[in-house]
């Protein structure tokens, strides 16, 4: 599966539906246990999306907390991790995660 999405990703640089097939292409890689390779389809993913700002119900911050987790966790790329907390705490700070976020940002701040 994951040779047939990446042909799509490739011959398709316009479509609006690369980023539902670059988050399929995650849970693959999730499947695969590859969690660098998820990481960077999550964050194409969120890159790739259409995002109305206008729109009250647009909402970015469960991308950012799982691609902020994922990094730390899993990858261990704590400069991505610092870098979607930090995205998550200053664009959602009434979200109950942002509080887990600033810990993580003071945590990530001492052992990076």
């Amino acid at each position: 599966m994951v040779p047939v999405l990446q042909r799509f990703i490739n011959t398709h640089p316009a479509s609006a539906w690369r980023s539902a097939f670059y988050s399929e292409l995650a849970a693959c890689y999730a499947i695969l246990d590859d969690p660098d390779a998820r990481l960077g389809a999550e964050i194409k993913a969120l890159e790739t999306r259409e995002f109305d700002p206008t729109n009250p119900n647009a909402d970015n911050s469960a991308a950012y907390w799982n691609i902020a987790t994922l990094a730390e966790y899993e990858c261990g790329d704590l400069d991505t991790a610092r870098r979607f907390y930090r995205r998550f705490a200053d664009e959602y700070p009434r979200d109950l995660r942002a509080y887990s976020a600033k810990i993580a940002l003071e945590r990530l701040g001492k052992t990076g």
